[in-house]
């Protein structure tokens, strides 16, 4: 039925977008930006909020679910499309510029429409704007692979470089221009007593069974760091609160099965909780791989890296690029919880060696920073 009622949609905007192609005289220069179907909270959503307050003449449009949490917030700004509705199918047919955060941000769920893009039958400028700092090696990005962006958004000058000569991208196309959501990070602002833990997803775990995800060595190491009584006697004493914070990924599928002792950690969903709110709120990040680290490190407070499985993630996730988390890391690396606690004792007890080490990576790996990287998403979109 769903398959019917999308070829049904796909064939209807074809002929109205041919229709209107032969008898507009004007370029229409149409944007679409989006992130996942149900989300406005990263890179696409604070671009357009951007846009829209600024450059409210622009041609361009919000992609999100009708029954999304989160459409409110685009609604209010205007110009939103509903995701895989007739209009969503006919502008697409229209746009001529895709602002991608994620590959196929935007797109409707059609796969005909996915396959024509592939075969080069749809023409579009596509600007990936980017979710998380590039620091591994995603081969399926490389410039000849399936993806061939005109314009590759990266937040410092390392990550430019490695995408330029590891991913075969053009310097004309890969550039340093700072990410959208960074213009809202408050530097060292935002230490509420919040610890927020967000470990990233593994790709060898996707299709696990519930049974199978409670066995792994994933579930198995966040469970009994969540679970020890000595994090909750340290929370306690501080007067702090965990909040764990699944990947999107894993989120719908496995956060329920984490039953937790003690009421000092939170299972923070992402219908409640938004990512950016809680970095800003917190005054700790703990992750193992996640490039959230770099947005809590861009706004100079404490990192912890608690890499319970490297060498299975290197070898089955994704393959090592140029970021050393022990040389280039943002805060200390731990595999072990007990020593995650020791050291999370120190930080709380201020008797932590001095975090200046971290801070001054932060500021040697972004550069200068400042409030205008929403303007040269702008302008660099708008150039391609």
């Amino acid at each position: 039925m769903d398959l019917t009622k999308n070829l049904i949609k796909f064939l209807v905007a074809f002929i109205v977008f041919i229709f209107r192609k032969a008898f507009s005289k004007n370029n229409v220069d149409l944007w679409l930006i989006g992130e996942r179907r149900s989300e406005a909270k990263d890179n696409g959503y604070h671009l357009f909020r951007y846009i829209r307050n600024n450059y409210p003449e622009k041609n361009i449009y919000y992609v999100i679910e009708r029954k999304s949490t989160q459409k409110t917030k685009v609604d209010a700004l205007g110009k939103v499309i509903e995701f895989n509705s007739l209009k969503h199918y006919v502008l697409f047919f229209e746009a001529e510029k895709l602002i991608l955060p994620f590959e196929k941000s935007t797109f409707p769920d059609f796969i005909l429409i996915w396959y024509a893009y592939r075969m080069k039958l749809l023409r579009k400028k596509t600007a990936f704007i980017q979710h998380g700092v590039t620091k591994e090696k995603q081969v399926h990005y490389a410039y000849n692979n399936r993806f061939k962006f005109d314009l590759f958004v990266c937040a410092a000058e390392e990550e430019c470089a490695f995408v330029q000569n590891e991913l075969d991208y053009p310097s004309t196309v890969a550039r340093k221009i700072g990410f959208a959501r960074h213009d809202n990070l408050p530097i060292g602002a935002g230490k509420e007593n919040i610890i927020f833990f967000m470990p990233t997803w593994r790709s060898w775990i996707s299709d696990y069974t519930e049974e199978e995800f409670l066995k792994s060595e994933y579930y198995n190491n966040i469970y009994r760091f969540l679970n020890s009584s000595d994090l909750d006697v340290l929370l306690e004493k501080h007067d702090m609160t965990v909040y764990l914070y699944l990947h999107d990924i894993f989120q719908d599928k496995f956060s329920h099965l984490f039953s937790l002792k003690y009421s000092r950690v939170i299972v923070a969903n992402k219908q409640d909780y938004d990512v950016q709110d809680l970095m800003i709120r917190a005054k700790i990040l703990i992750t193992d791989f996640s490039s959230v680290a770099f947005d809590f490190a861009y706004m100079e407070k404490p990192v912890f890296y608690y890499q319970f499985d490297q060498n299975e993630y290197n070898a089955r996730h994704f393959l090592k690029g140029y970021f050393d988390y022990y040389r280039d890391g943002f805060g200390p690396v731990h595999v072990d919880s007990f020593e995650l606690i020791e050291d999370l004792k120190l930080t709380l007890s201020q008797q932590a060696i001095s975090d200046r080490e971290y801070i001054n990576r932060s500021r040697f790996f972004f550069g200068e920073k400042d409030s205008n990287n929403c303007e040269r998403n702008y302008k660099a979109i708008d150039g391609i």
